[in-house]
């Protein structure tokens, strides 16, 4: 299963974004295979529908699940449509590296 996570910096040790569509990054982690690659968000400073692009985007890298401590009201259809998956995280705090954990099940608990 494919991952897209909202990702302030291009690192592993960065915090995630509290803003889907407009973060800087998406760290693209694949379960099946552990690979890890950060990604450039192109559409960050769009004017307008920054997150449907967004979400178009991550769907022709065949990403299933997208995670942000944030998402707009008005993406959660285009998640439907796209049949991509949501995870909301409550921390902003929380490092990609946690997240990562948290997926592979190697914590119980994301910290609060």
């Amino acid at each position: 299963m494919k991952y897209a996570i909202t990702s302030i910096e291009k690192s592993i040790k960065s915090k995630c974004s509290s803003h889907f569509g407009r973060a800087e990054y998406f760290a693209i982690y694949n379960k099946e295979s552990g690979s890890l690659e950060f990604i450039e968000n192109p559409y960050r400073n769009l004017p307008r529908r920054a997150g449907p692009s967004v979400v178009k985007m991550l769907s022709s890298m065949n990403v299933q699940i997208a995670v942000s401590s944030e998402f707009g009201e008005r993406i959660k259809n285009v998640f439907e449509s796209m049949k991509i998956g949501m995870i909301i995280i409550s921390n902003s705090e929380t490092t990609i590296e946690e997240i990562i954990s948290r997926i592979n099940g190697k914590i119980d608990k994301i910290k609060k």
